[in-house]
């Protein structure tokens, strides 16, 4: 079990390494609202309550439903592509 959650990790870090980029991007760009919603707020709202729905209603393994609740980083990662690209993040540092 432990080396299948291995391999789960493993197979999810590019994911998470985009994602971590991203969030450090609107971090480092003074959107700190923005980062407490893309994480912490997302954990929250989103997979917690995936992962006890899935766990409480149905009869799925423990290692399916690490895969789905590990996918739904999948949307932090189109939305934190979303939010970099749109620029609003960059504050000029230049007085001019």
């Amino acid at each position: 079990l432990a080396v299948r959650l291995l391999w789960i990790n493993a197979a999810m870090m590019p994911v998470n390494g985009y994602t971590n980029a991203c969030y450090f991007t609107l971090r480092c760009g003074g959107k700190t609202l923005i980062t407490f919603l893309f994480d912490s707020a997302f954990v929250w709202v989103v997979c917690m309550p995936a992962a006890f729905v899935i766990s409480r209603l149905t009869s799925i393994p423990i290692l399916p439903m690490v895969i789905i609740v590990s996918a739904l980083d999948l949307i932090k990662c189109i939305v934190g592509f979303f939010l970099v690209r749109s620029r609003k993040w960059v504050n000029n540092l230049v007085a001019g």
